[in-house]
């Protein structure tokens, strides 16, 4: 079932948001938005794989072009190009009628998206050549596809290790919805003399050796640690652990340190 939503804001109503690097103040603009119609949540449908946008302003005198930008779940655009909203009237791709300042269109989407919360960006650029990005919106995205929880394995951890000196381990992730369901790998360990725990840490998947990761977006999860002084002599239990993007959690690993 389809929810919308309707947010009216004026042209302040992003004030306290972060303006992208060459958008222009919104206060500068000729004109207000008065609304904008998106999903709240959009569930996959083979009849129809597409959702309406639209933006409402009070004027469209000065306006050039409006168009709005989409984000994955992992902050990917997902949009080569701007998304164009129209206000001409085609009902096939959303607009009910030409010329009423109310500017939409109709964004595909795929059942190969992931599960997970998207972002919509509107911009709209007037006559004079400023842009300004004008108004923000989230929504809930269900691929109706059955969700498999990721998959921990292949651990390279070493059993012993000295204090004061750094040392790389990793794990392997695998997901039968695709690496990009994977929302976080993480760890925590267990100091065993008193069976306090550390909070979870995540581990790194961007290609940085400082991280102690060699490839970026890959199977491996990765991280680089070292042990204090005054741990010499005590055993750390850690414990592993994944989510995806629909919370469900992985299989746990657990593997002991000795540090001397």
């Amino acid at each position: 079932m389809k929810n919308y939503i309707i947010l009216f804001c004026l042209a302040l109503f992003f004030g306290c948001d972060k303006i992208p690097s060459g958008v222009s103040d919104v206060h500068e603009s000729s004109y207000e938005v008065t609304g904008m119609d998106a999903p709240a949540d959009f569930v996959f449908d083979n009849a129809d794989s597409s959702f309406t946008v639209t933006l409402k302003l009070n004027s469209s005198s000065d306006i050039e072009q409006v168009w709005i930008d989409v984000y994955s779940p992992d902050g990917t655009k997902m949009n080569e190009k701007p998304f164009q909203l129209a206000d001409n009237g085609n009902k096939a791709l959303g607009d009910t009628a030409k010329g009423d300042n109310v500017f939409s269109n109709r964004y595909p989407f795929s059942q190969s998206y992931v599960n997970g919360i998207y972002k919509i960006e509107y911009f709209v650029q007037s006559t004079d050549g400023l842009t300004n990005k004008v108004a923000e919106h989230t929504f809930k995205y269900d691929n109706k596809q059955t969700d498999y929880p990721p998959v921990l394995s292949d651990l390279v951890m070493p059993d012993t290790v000295n204090a004061g000196v750094p040392f790389n381990f990793s794990v392997r992730v695998t997901d039968k919805n695709g690496l990009t369901d994977v929302k976080k790998v993480y760890f925590k360990f267990i100091r065993l003399e008193d069976g306090s725990a550390s909070p979870n840490v995540d581990m790194w998947n961007d290609g940085e050796l400082l991280h102690g990761d060699e490839v970026k977006g890959d199977d491996i999860y990765s991280f680089s640690n070292y042990f204090t002084l005054e741990t010499k002599g005590k055993t750390r239990q850690f414990v592993f652990q994944a989510v995806d993007r629909s919370d469900s959690l992985s299989n746990i690993i657990t593997h002991n340190i000795y540090v001397k």
